[in-house]
């Protein structure tokens, strides 16, 4: 979840310091990829009303239920199986036109790497997306060539 100091930190869509002067929400962090329009929106803090004028919204609000969704099949799954043996990708794209869409919030047991029968598929859209400039970190780790070698790895032990 974001963190916001108050009278410092500033929203994202108008640039105005956040305070208790206007209500605003805060976001968790969706996405790493730096070229995707929702890093903007991603880990902030956003003054409420400028959300409510903003195209992006009902985006937003889906990927927010998304991720939510997300942690509580993980949560599930933790019942089953170590948190260390599943694999979970956050949102990688936020452009439904990108093959790597369908991917957004998959989660799957290690164990089960070997069964998942979209694998080459997923192989074929990462590398691709990398390949073609899409995807820029934040702090020089790359979130999505991390996980794409993690299924790599997995897949030829």
């Amino acid at each position: 979840m974001a963190i916001v100091f108050e009278n410092i930190t500033k929203c994202p869509l108008c640039n105005d310091i956040l305070n208790t002067e206007k209500e605003y929400i805060m976001t968790p962090n969706l996405i790493t990829n730096q070229l995707d329009e929702f890093s903007l929106l991603s880990d902030v803090g956003i003054h409420t009303e400028c959300l409510d004028r903003s195209p992006l919204k009902s985006r937003l609000i889906k990927f927010i239920d998304q991720y939510e969704n997300s942690l509580k099949e993980m949560r599930r799954l933790v019942d089953k199986y170590n948190p260390r043996e599943i694999i979970n990708f956050n949102l990688l794209s936020s452009n439904e036109s990108e093959p790597l869409y369908k991917y957004n919030y998959f989660l799957i047991p290690r164990q089960n790497l070997t069964e998942w029968n979209e694998y080459e598929d997923f192989i074929e859209h990462a590398n691709a997306f990398l390949s073609e400039g899409k995807w820029k970190s934040v702090n020089g780790f790359n979130y999505l060539e991390y996980f794409l070698n993690t299924v790599k790895n997995i897949s030829n032990t």
